[in-house]
């Protein structure tokens, strides 16, 4: 199959790495000319250098021929578009990642109107994967990173009737928690975070996930949580040896967004394929 994939970014070259000596024709598309570059001489894949929301460069890529087309860019608005342009041009099949929860909530309506076969939402399946691995034994939940994976997943232990304690180190966004979730204990997790977790009396919880951007940050987290006794203990890790690092002292949960959404496209690439 013709694949073209729009934006080499963490997920993009973690696609183009699962992809690569699988048989098909792919071509890479980035603003960057070093990435692609970079893209092309580790993996047997051609590369376009310009804007994937570009009907020009989607031509150039050969989209007029695609069985798939893939935009992982980090706009949201550049990968909608990515998958109108292709549509009209030629491309078959078309895939779109979507972060920010109000266009989340607009999945049907976008997948018709731009052409769309499969939205990718990581932040929202982060968050639906996270959930199904808590027990219902867990009552008294903590959740450090209050970002937009941290929101849905707040609104899923919240509704389910868990008393929950939420930590992030903005200020502004501690204050849209407090109002989104009254019923939750939200603090200002200013500087060392071990200190703030001790503060909230940690080893008392029944779970503690660590849903921040920084996977340093999650790992001191998770090894703090480990290190009082906290029977449950989720983190979010991209870097494969971080994740052996938690292994070691049998934290076994980790969750990726960049692995969760690779596994999506390239489970919905097999199917079609089949």
């Amino acid at each position: 199959m013709k694949i073209i994939i729009v934006g080499l970014g963490e997920t993009g070259c973690l696609l183009v790495k699962m992809l690569d000596n699988t048989g098909h024709d792919i071509t890479v598309i980035d603003k960057d000319k070093a990435k692609v570059d970079d893209v092309t001489d580790r993996y047997t894949v051609n590369g376009v250098c310009g804007s994937g929301a570009s009907a020009e460069t989607l031509r150039k890529a050969g989209a007029q021929t695609a069985d798939h087309l893939i935009a992982l860019t980090h706009t949201d608005e550049i990968n909608l578009l990515s998958c109108m342009q292709g549509k009209a041009i030629g491309a078959k099949k078309c895939i779109a990642r979507i972060l920010m929860p109000d266009l989340v909530n607009e999945e049907s309506a976008l997948m018709e109107r731009y052409g769309i076969d499969l939205l990718i939402k990581p932040k929202a399946d982060l968050a639906d994967e996270v959930f199904s691995n808590i027990g219902k034994s867990c009552s008294n939940v903590v959740l450090v990173g209050g970002g937009i994976t941290g929101g849905y997943l707040a609104e899923k232990l919240i509704s389910s009737g868990r008393k929950l304690t939420i930590l992030d180190d903005d200020f502004t966004r501690c204050r849209e928690l407090m109002e989104q979730f009254p019923t939750a204990n939200v603090a200002y997790a200013a500087g060392d975070i071990t200190e703030v977790l001790e503060d909230e009396n940690v080893d008392r919880t029944d779970a503690v996930i660590s849903l921040t951007d920084n996977d340093e940050t999650n790992l001191v987290i998770s090894m703090y949580a480990w290190s009082v006794g906290v029977s449950l203990i989720i983190t979010r890790v991209d870097r494969q040896a971080h994740v052996k690092l938690l292994h070691r002292v049998n934290i076994d949960i980790t969750v990726s967004p960049t692995e969760l959404a690779v596994n999506n496209i390239v489970a919905f690439i097999n199917s079609a394929g089949a």
